[in-house]
């Protein structure tokens, strides 16, 4: 977003400098105009004597008598100098420049577009009335080429401006973001690392509560329960400790995908979850038509396992009772879309952005939870970004929930 704003600002900034310089050099061309109307007017003034010796046409400006324009200085160059009757008949034209625009009888300035040019008419007032007309033209050639050059200049350092920009904010960024890599780096090491040192440890505590309680005579009806409330927290502790080797393993190795059926992979989800959907009186529906050519996409097939596994272990915990969960499966040129929908309690939407984060779980879900420990989505997430694919959930309250899971194709000969 930043980015885009600055390219704005940048944008902005350089086409109002060009308009500024072209709208000011645009009125010094005027500016010049109207100053050599001034000169041609002047030169009237010290015409009378010269008339009445016969040198000079009466009334007709001595510039305009003098043959070629250029001959009368540089800064006559590129200019065109016409002289009208009262009528508009002209009398006298000195210049190179066809003038075609019709002839304007006020003070006012006209552009000429067939050959860029840009025209001043001036009236000559003697006594109260009008008696000439005198028009003046400049081509644009000059101007014209230097708003070339000016606004290509322009395009050019904006494009390079912005360039070495994005290659110095990228830059800034890889500097910044460096240590927050090497922080999740070093998090995500050692949540690897105390997993697979609290492994040893649980599963001693899992072995001896489980011996005490195969072993259970003579132990007191109190004893009893302790010892089955520990094995109880040593199993929920061990399965919390296997998905977060599970997040760690996901997010520190990029695996090797191949191709995998998709129809395989969920009727095994099924299969593996059958039980536990029957525990809730809960239906898990199949609605894809797999009648035709394989589904492959480009995966393991236990990442893929673990993916749906988590995501319709979610939708069968957070239903009602009595209720539905539907799995489909939808195709196209580049991806492969599986939908779990079911109608169970729902998200609210102010918690809808919170659902991928580890261990969060809201207080509606808790309620209906039996178990679970809030990383199962979070785990399908981590897998699925890694196999470059998304997840997404579409939420109402009180009516269900739908996840999409969308997983690239797999390529020929994968």
């Amino acid at each position: 977003m930043n980015a885009w704003v600055f390219l704005l600002a940048l944008t902005t900034f350089s086409v109002s400098v060009y308009f500024f310089v072209m709208h000011n050099l645009f009125e010094e061309e005027k500016r010049s105009l109207w100053n050599v109307a001034d000169t041609v007017i002047n030169s009237i003034e010290s015409d009378d004597e010269e008339a009445e010796a016969g040198e000079l046409e009466e009334g007709m400006p001595e510039l305009l008598q003098q043959g070629n324009i250029r001959d009368m200085g540089e800064s006559y160059d590129n200019l065109t100098i016409q002289w009208f009757d009262v009528s508009g008949k002209l009398l006298a034209h000195r210049g190179n420049l066809a003038v075609t625009v019709p002839l304007k009888k006020a003070v006012g300035f006209q552009q000429q577009v067939s050959l860029r040019a840009l025209i001043l008419t001036r009236p000559i007032i003697e006594q109260g009335s009008i008696r000439n007309f005198l028009r003046v033209a400049i081509v644009l050639k000059e101007y014209d080429k230097f708003a070339n050059n000016f606004r290509t200049g322009l395009i050019s350092g904006t494009a390079s401006a912005i360039a070495v920009s994005s290659l110095l904010v990228l830059w800034l960024v890889r500097q910044v973001l460096l240590p927050i890599e090497q922080v999740m780096a070093k998090l995500r090491q050692f949540t690897s690392d105390a997993s697979h040192e609290l492994k040893g440890p649980l599963m001693a505590i899992k072995t001896n509560a489980s011996i005490a309680l195969k072993y259970d005579t003579g132990m007191r009806e109190k004893d009893l329960e302790k010892f089955t409330a520990i094995l109880n927290a040593a199993d929920q502790v061990i399965e919390t400790t296997n998905d977060l080797l599970l997040i760690a393993e996901s997010e520190s190795q990029s695996s090797s995908t191949y191709a995998v059926d998709v129809s395989i992979a969920i009727e095994s989800t099924r299969l593996e979850l059958l039980e536990l959907a029957q525990g809730k009186d809960v239906k898990i529906s199949i609605a894809a038509d797999f009648s035709g050519a394989p589904m492959l996409v480009a995966a393991t097939k236990r990442d893929l396992s673990l993916i749906l596994s988590n995501v319709v272990t979610n939708a069968i915990q957070y239903s009602y009772i009595g209720g539905t969960v539907s799995l489909d499966v939808k195709r196209d040129r580049t991806s492969t879309k599986v939908t779990v929908s079911d109608n169970g309690i729902g998200v609210k939407e102010i918690d809808l952005p919170y659902l991928f984060d580890r261990f969060w779980r809201s207080d509606k879900a808790r309620s209906h939870n039996s178990g679970g420990n809030g990383l199962g989505l979070a785990i399908a997430q981590s897998i699925a970004m890694r196999l470059n694919g998304a997840i997404s959930v579409k939420s109402t309250f009180g009516e269900g929930t739908v996840v999409s899971i969308c997983l690239p194709n797999a390529t020929p000969g994968q």
